[in-house]
């Protein structure tokens, strides 16, 4: 492996690592999304911590499915192959769902998985196919099932099947089946909450996996934590 691979895969992962949902929130509302909520420090979370505010929203989108952009023309420019290709695009998400910056607690990568698949096809020249499914899935789970979490894993799933059914090359299938793995050993390994203390492991490892929390009462889950917002009146007075 080149000393330019390993630095650009480092620097994917750094970038990867910078959560402007996270940054969105504490700016917007003193909110931090690592106990608000799912606790997710992602975009769907941030929604609930802050509303519909397009304005908070928009440019979080679009960072997080711009993010690995950069990193991925600077490989194609450096006329690294695919394989490389495929390395930068895990570190991104890696570092997405495990940022340094705030020890570790991220999100799940699916918009930056997203803008992978958006951008793979301009870069190698192939054809848009595993996009397709993982955005015809995301709508369908999202506003037809009612069911963002599971339309989300199966989207991130179908970008891999997908591009292993029409012969991409191996090294991009092996970099999308590295992305789905990222989702879900973060789904999978986190701390058991209060709320789920009775819930078997079998049950408990089953929801994280289909509905990304631990229990299967949507409603209850999110109740279980308060918005914590940081008053500077108050702290003044």
């Amino acid at each position: 492996m080149s000393v330019i691979l390993v630095a650009l895969v480092a620097l994917a992962y750094l970038v990867g690592s910078i959560t402007p949902a996270y940054l969105a929130a504490r700016i917007a509302r003193g909110v931090d999304l690592r106990k608000f909520g799912t606790r997710n420090t992602g975009i769907s979370n941030l929604y609930r911590a802050t509303g519909n505010r397009k304005s908070i929203l928009i440019p979080v989108i679009i960072f997080d499915l711009a993010k690995a952009w950069p990193l991925l023309w600077a490989a194609k420019a450096l006329g690294l192959g695919n394989a490389s290709l495929a390395a930068v695009a895990v570190a991104v998400v890696i570092g997405h769902n495990w940022p340094v910056y705030l020890r570790f607690h991220g999100g799940r990568g699916m918009l930056s998985s997203l803008g992978i698949a958006l951008v793979m096809p301009l870069i190698t020249g192939l054809a848009p196919w595993p996009l397709a499914a993982g955005l015809t899935i995301v709508v369908l789970g999202t506003f037809v099932a009612r069911n963002a979490p599971l339309g989300v894993g199966l989207a991130v799933l179908a970008l891999f099947v997908v591009s292993w059914a029409v012969g991409e090359p191996f090294e991009l299938t092996l970099g999308y089946l590295g992305i789905v793995l990222a989702m879900v050993v973060r789904r999978l390994v986190q701390p058991r909450r209060d709320i789920s203390a009775r819930t078997k492991l079998p049950a408990l490892l089953w929801n994280r996996l289909l509905f990304d929390r631990d229990i299967r009462d949507r409603k209850a889950w999110l109740e279980q934590s308060r918005p914590q917002v940081t008053h500077d009146r108050q702290e003044k007075g």
